[in-house]
């Protein structure tokens, strides 16, 4: 013998399929939203019969099947179909989800004065659609109007719109510029309910005292946190004409003796004059 001889077995390998009955069929989507429906095209061949489950709970023998589903959550679909002596199955998921929440509030107003509000659509979404397109998660607006805005997740959507306009607002009046007599003073007075108040001290009343010449300015802010501004300026005169520069009178009295800062001139026909000295 030649101990270099070689042999070799050819065989070859027959699967014989276990049922002559092949299973198939198509979803018309398998991500929807609550409410959506879902058709399913059979397109098994060498079937005599076939059954339909969802979540293995049986639900029809027709050759295609049609669902709406009510309630999210995944839901196996399953098809068995037979040709007389076997059987066999195809199961596809379908996933069914809720519309995504959404709340912008309740209708929103601010400040005209430079003021605004933002509008937050939300996390966790696939995409953000605005009224004015924008696909952020905020939108600052500034302006009146009515807005509104898409989200999507899933493949499912919510919309959501909100209506924004500006406060009224009372400015706040320190009146016109103002001169006044040495010795006189000016309450400002800017009371507005619910509001709070900025001098240009640091003080913080509803009302002011003026004194003396100077530049005065106030800050209100109202309820809704909504600021206004006023100034005003006051300027001190002697506020007298003066004696003439011929004085007809038989005797002028001044007083108070000692005195200080001002001084009272009294002629004869009891006419009084008061000058700062």
């Amino acid at each position: 013998l030649n101990a270099n001889f070689n042999s070799s077995v050819n065989t070859s390998l027959v699967v014989v399929s276990c049922c002559s009955a092949v299973p198939s069929f198509a979803s018309s989507s398998d991500t929807i939203c609550v409410g959506d429906s879902v058709y399913f095209t059979n397109s098994s061949i060498g079937a005599t019969t076939r059954q339909w489950y969802v979540n293995n709970s049986s639900v029809s023998t027709t050759v295609n099947y049609g669902r709406r589903y009510n309630t999210p959550g995944n839901y196996a679909m399953k098809l068995v179909v037979s040709n007389g002596t076997c059987s066999d199955s195809i199961t596809k998921n379908i996933l069914v989800s809720a519309p995504p929440s959404l709340n912008l509030g309740t209708d929103k107003k601010y400040c005209p004065n430079g003021g605004s509000v933002t509008l937050d659509a939300g996390a966790g979404r696939d995409s953000i659609r605005w009224s004015n397109n924008s696909s952020a998660r905020t939108l600052l607006i500034d302006t009146p109007g009515t807005f509104y805005v898409t989200v999507y997740k899933n493949k499912c959507s919510s919309t959501d719109t909100i209506s924004v306009s500006p406060h009224t607002i009372v400015p706040v009046d320190l009146g016109a510029d103002a001169e006044l007599c040495y010795g006189d003073t000016l309450v400002l007075n800017v009371l507005l309910t619910g509001a709070s108040y900025l001098w240009q001290d640091a003080t913080t009343l509803s009302s002011f005292k003026v004194v003396a010449a100077g530049s005065y300015h106030v800050q209100r802010t109202d309820k809704n946190g909504c600021v206004t501004r006023d100034t005003i300026n006051i300027t001190y005169d002697t506020c007298f004409a003066g004696l003439p520069e011929t004085v007809q009178e038989s005797m002028i009295s001044i007083f108070p003796n000692p005195a200080k800062e001002v001084i009272r001139l009294k002629s004869s026909s009891s006419q009084t004059l008061d000058y700062t000295i």
